[in-house]
């Protein structure tokens, strides 16, 4: 039996136990991962808040989510057990027993695109060396994986990355630039004009990104300096560049987005704004701290991009 006095000293089982608790946000889904009951999650975590004196979770709705403090407690997590984790990984190293894997989490069109070439290429330098994948839309869910080690590395568009604040536990690192594009059925006006602008695109109902994407906003600020938003008809918007481009195929609009390297475009044309539109910046994210010799392999390639 566990007794109360084991609850009141801090130790890894207790930082552990709360950051997987954030990872899953159930008591029940932590303790199955981590093979205790249910009570010895909740003790864990309320041990903590005990130690520290203030309320580390709150209720939303059905589920939990960090307090202000929780959120801080967690980027000091994140760097006592990156330390811990180094040691393990050394030790087990040097008994040559360690199973070397990384864990990248990114968005569908990054998989796709920038990262397709990159992984095949890593997977025939490092074949013994595990590579998990895993698609997330949110950088608030792909900062939590970061930050309780379910993920290596977070790769995004600075759209998505600029969304929340940067950790101070966490650090970016750009890998490339996403290039500005239209794409357009091969019979369309624009395929073959020499030269497009604003006033163009202005004219044409365009597909594009959803509003809360900070490339898009952008994209509205250069209409708005130019006296032509009120004149913009966005008759589709969407978070996936392929279905843009699958419109644009059938003739609802002119697909206006950050060209994704690496993706196969459906039957359009595509041709290049930049001389109208900012690029959008492609990231890296980590945890800070010692770098495993894996993660730090695949991010040269990532650098080659």
């Amino acid at each position: 039996m566990v007794t109360a006095a084991r609850y009141k000293q801090l130790n890894l089982v207790q930082l552990r136990t709360f950051c997987e608790f954030l990872r899953r946000r159930s008591f029940t889904d932590a303790a199955r991962a981590l093979h205790v009951s249910h009570s010895a999650v909740w003790q864990q975590v309320r041990a903590l808040e005990r130690r520290f004196g203030v309320p580390l979770l709150e209720r939303q709705g059905r589920t939990w989510r960090p307090t202000g403090e929780g959120d801080l407690l967690l980027d000091a997590i994140s760097e006592t057990l990156r330390s811990v984790d180094d040691l393990e990984d050394r030790f087990l190293r040097l008994r040559g027993d360690l199973t070397r894997r990384i864990t990248i989490v990114a968005t569908p069109g990054t998989v796709l695109g920038e990262l397709y070439e990159p992984l095949i290429e890593f997977r025939r330098l490092q074949p013994k060396c595990y590579l998990r994948v895993t698609v997330s839309v949110s950088m608030e869910q792909a900062t939590e994986q970061l930050l309780t080690g379910a993920a290596d590395l977070a790769i995004a568009s600075q759209s998505i990355v600029g969304q929340i604040p940067l950790r101070k536990s966490l650090q970016r690192t750009l890998i490339s630039t996403r290039v500005p594009a239209i794409a357009v059925a091969p019979g369309h006006r624009l395929a073959k004009k020499r030269r497009i602008t604003l006033a163009d695109l202005a004219a044409e109902p365009l597909l594009t990104p959803l509003p809360s994407h900070l490339w898009r906003q952008r994209v509205d600020d250069v209409f708005r300096r130019a006296g032509l938003l009120e004149q913009v008809q966005y008759v589709v918007e969407a978070s996936l560049t392929p279905a843009l481009l699958r419109w644009a195929e059938r003739g609802l609009g002119v697909a206006l987005f950050p060209e994704i390297a690496g993706e196969s475009p459906a039957d359009v044309v595509v041709r290049s704004v930049e001389h109208l539109f900012p690029s959008e910046e492609l990231v890296a994210v980590r945890r800070r701290g010692a770098v495993r010799p894996e993660v730090r392999a695949f991010e040269q390639l990532l650098a080659k991009l």
